[in-house]
């Protein structure tokens, strides 16, 4: 590869973007006016070209559109691009040059005047269609979001005649608000569309139906999650064969999507505030004894992983608890529900025979850590290749669980299959996290936390010389070094 490698990176004025880019250099695109302009022109110039029916119109009217839009520009290329897409989908030259006479001279003006012409049939799904493509957590294709955008809550099955004749028709409701890549996914045209439809601008305007909320927009689609994977076809269990899995996600297009993403959607409403009655009812339900069906058709397609087809369909764990599942992505509420009803607080569950307590602390959920330890759950129990959470703290140097695993019996001495122990996991670490280890366990008891401290310095003494060996034998005290020629 070559070393003579020129990095641009663009951003928009932002405090926090510009404090961290003063090192670098600078191009300032407010000092480009007059080549922007040109682009511009040359944009224009090349739409009124390719654009079917722009090209269609007489050389004259060619001229008031290039003239107009382009003194209307102030170099905005996405505020053209609108104007220009407004004035194709016109049929008259008198409409063309009324449109002309009212080009917004900013974003949001724009996509006001495009959502009011949105008819009153279209608006919902348009709605919808926004909704999902501000707040998705992954990218999502025209397939998937065609059949999202037709989930109805307090429905067993998606009902097929309420969804689009077919995907491109979100393109046509939505027109220069979207775009979808080669590669069939859709997002929002431009950064500028979530800003205007998040705005107290749209509250106050003639668009209001459309303006979106963080909360209740997460809330919304975490709903839609819930309720598609609770369909009557999920409540028969996991497929039973790869043809048969393979046909669900072919028949269920949305199913992969909603299985990996309703956790972080319900999780962005709990930062924020409370979810919804409904919300909290449909979570409690699924990860009921009732549900257990529909929750292991959940497991089953969260662990098959992205293959488009059904070749990872027997990789999810057959032992699989609810309780494992709601510690490990940090729904509290839920974990204290199952806890309070009983359930077994050390079943492995995992595809490696983790318990809920492994789940909770590979993700660092301290407030589930805490509840399972006060409820009993056992700080030492290991997997099947007898890793315990302390091993997994460790290595990942969440200190705060490190500490409650210690404070509730956790072993600093207990052996993985490799028989390695968790301060061993620790060296493997980023040096700073076995820096916060050691100064956060050295405020605990002295007796609880002292051996694992000599043993820490100790093999930090070892690992900072590491660049003089090439060899150590074994890790039980006797070290022999190779040192290099």
């Amino acid at each position: 590869m070559s070393a003579n490698i020129t990095i641009l990176l663009t951003s928009r004025h932002e405090l926090d973007i510009q404090d961290a880019l003063v090192p670098f250099e600078h191009v300032r695109i407010e000092d480009w006016i007059k080549e922007i302009d040109e682009d511009i022109e040359t944009y224009i110039n090349y739409r009124l070209e390719s654009d079917l029916r722009l090209s269609r119109l007489k050389p004259s009217i060619k001229d008031e559109v290039r003239d107009s839009i382009h003194g209307k520009s102030h170099g905005m290329f996405r505020l053209v691009q609108c104007s220009l897409d407004g004035v194709s989908a016109l049929r008259t030259v008198r409409d063309i040059r009324t449109a002309l006479q009212h080009i917004p001279h900013e974003l949001g003006q724009t996509y006001e005047n495009i959502l009011v012409r949105v008819s009153a049939a279209d608006a919902a799904i348009v709605r919808k269609i926004l909704l999902w493509l501000c707040f998705t957590m992954l990218p999502i294709t025209l397939d998937e979001l065609h059949s999202a955008i037709a989930i109805e809550h307090g429905l067993d099955e998606l009902d097929e005649d309420s969804c689009l004749s077919s995907a491109q028709e979100i393109v046509a409701v939505c027109g220069c608000l979207i775009t979808v890549s080669t590669t069939g996914y859709v997002r929002l045209a431009h950064l500028s569309v979530k800003d205007y439809l998040l705005s107290e601008g749209i509250r106050n305007g003639p668009a209001s139906s459309f303006a979106l909320g963080q909360l209740a927009g997460n809330c919304e689609l975490a709903l839609d999650c819930f309720t598609y994977l609770s369909y009557g076809s999920f409540r028969s269990g996991p497929s039973c064969s790869e043809e048969d899995f393979a046909l669900r996600l072919k028949n269920y297009p949305f199913l992969r999507h909603a299985a990996t993403t309703w956790t972080y959607y319900l999780r962005a409403t709990e930062v924020a505030g409370e979810p919804s009655i409904q919300l909290d009812e449909k979570i409690l339900s699924f990860f009921s004894p009732e549900t257990s069906r529909a929750f292991m058709s959940w497991v089953q397609v969260l662990n098959a992983g992205s293959s488009s087809g059904g070749s990872s369909w027997t990789s999810y764990p057959k032992h699989a608890t609810t309780l494992y599942y709601a510690a490990s992505f940090g729904l509290l509420e839920v974990t204290q529900h199952l806890i309070e009803a009983g359930v077994d607080l050390n079943t492995p569950a995992s595809r490696y025979g983790g318990t809920a307590l492994h789940g909770a602390v590979c993700r660092n959920h301290i407030p589930i850590v805490r509840a399972l330890l006060e409820a009993g759950a056992d700080a030492g129990q290991s997997d099947w290749d007898k890793v315990t959470p302390l091993h997994t703290a460790a290595v990942e140097g969440y200190v705060d669980c490190a500490i409650l695993l210690l404070q509730y019996g956790a072993d600093r001495n207990a052996l993985d299959k490799a028989g390695e122990k968790p301060i061993d996991w620790a060296i493997k670490g980023e040096q700073e996290c076995q820096k916060i280890l050691e100064t956060k366990l050295g405020m605990l008891d002295a007796d609880m936390v002292g051996p694992l401290l000599a043993d820490l310095k100790f093999r930090r003494k070892i690992a900072a010389n590491a660049s003089e060996v090439k060899v150590w034998a074994g890790w039980d005290g006797k070290y022999i070094p190779e040192w290099s020629k």
